[in-house]
């Protein structure tokens, strides 16, 4: 993750995500939330928010850890680059109502300057306002309501502004 080369950084980054165990889950959150926090280039950083998103959905992860985790994707909606946020967007849409700390800040980008974030924000905010579990970015109603999801209240500020979105100057 320190090397100079930015795709060197950017592979490591990814096999951090692909490879783990609980042993070593805190250090590597905590070195990927540096790499999202202070890597200078926006294909590194991206590599990074998929890999946390990544580990942040594993059942097994502690409460604690999914919370930093979902701290380090909060940080990363707000990135200078568009890429960085609809990539997080993305990515935090595929976590689905597990990720629902994160539904204040995906609110926010539904009024980003650029529209592709915002459709992107707006289809994963569906996601995690879902009363359903979401796998691999789809919705399954087949199993029943969830008792993991976000706050009733929350989940229907989301809804709303996902409402408001469809107002939206860009198709």
């Amino acid at each position: 993750l320190r090397s100079e080369d930015a795709t060197t950084r950017k592979n490591a980054a990814f096999s951090l995500g692909l490879t783990w165990s609980l042993a070593q889950l805190e250090d590597r959150i905590a070195a990927l939330s540096e790499v999202v926090r202070d890597d200078g280039a926006a294909e590194v950083r991206c590599q990074a928010v998929v890999a946390v998103a990544t580990l942040a959905r594993q059942d097994e992860v502690e409460a604690d850890l999914k919370t930093r985790a979902m701290a380090v994707l909060t940080d990363a909606l707000a990135d200078s680059s568009p890429v960085v946020r609809n990539r997080t967007a993305f990515s935090v849409g595929l976590i689905g109502h597990k990720a629902h700390p994160v539904i204040p800040a995906m609110i926010s980008l539904l009024k980003d300057e650029d529209s592709e974030v915002r459709g992107i924000a707006a289809n994963s905010l569906g996601m995690l306002a879902s009363p359903y579990p979401v796998r691999r970015g789809k919705i399954i109603v087949d199993g029943g309501i969830s008792s993991e999801g976000a706050n009733p209240d929350v989940a229907a500020q989301a809804i709303a502004a996902i409402i408001e979105t469809l107002s939206d100057e860009s198709p």
